[in-house]
């Protein structure tokens, strides 16, 4: 995610997001992946990939100015970037249900979305946490925990628990790539610890 990003673009929008880890009526809530991460916390605080994703994209002095997924991720978007555009093309029922918009209609409501969110963009600013950064991941295992604090710079905080503090935000979306396959290869048993 992020992807490219950097201070060259006036917006950033988010398709196809979703709520983060926990959210009851959040469509395949997760954060980041889906069976290996509890939380995700950013200098303290409880995140998902759309408040990650935003602070990378603030990083570099770009507002987010749409965000589309499910009901549950539009309701955390306004909380996070305040007036933000949101396009639900889903209700969540819980993770692994929800009522959908047929596709027309849906990409319908994002194209008008984005048009009207583009079309005002001195209207954002963009979301920035104060540097330094740290990234604070609470696990599903003691093995992947123990796994990923190998990363130069990763410290173990607690048995599940990791944190990782920089000052520049490139470095921490960089890391979610490493966790992710280290994660993924304990989860699954091939790696050291399986």
């Amino acid at each position: 995610m992020a992807q490219g990003l950097d201070g060259t673009f006036q917006a950033a929008c988010f398709v196809g997001y979703h709520a983060r880890a926990g959210v009851p009526d959040g469509v395949l809530n997760h954060t980041w992946m889906g069976k290996e991460i509890q939380n995700v916390y950013l200098n303290g605080d409880l995140c998902g990939e759309t408040r990650l994703v935003a602070a990378c994209a603030g990083f570099h002095g770009v507002p987010v100015v749409l965000v589309t997924g499910d009901e549950a991720v539009g309701d955390e978007a306004r909380e996070l970037l305040g007036d933000v555009e949101t396009v639900a093309v889903k209700k969540g029922i819980d993770k692994f249900s929800a009522e959908l918009l047929p596709p027309s209609v849906a990409q319908g409501r994002i194209r008008e979305a984005t048009e009207r969110a583009l079309g005002r963009l001195s209207d954002f600013t963009p979301y920035v946490v104060p540097a330094p950064y740290t990234l604070g991941v609470e696990w599903n295992s003691t093995a992947i925990a123990a796994a990923v604090s190998l990363v130069p710079g990763v410290k173990q905080v607690g048995t599940r628990h990791t944190e990782f503090t920089t000052d520049d935000f490139a470095q921490i979306m960089a890391l979610f790539g490493i966790f992710a396959t280290i994660g993924g290869q304990v989860a699954c048993g091939s790696g050291p610890y399986g």
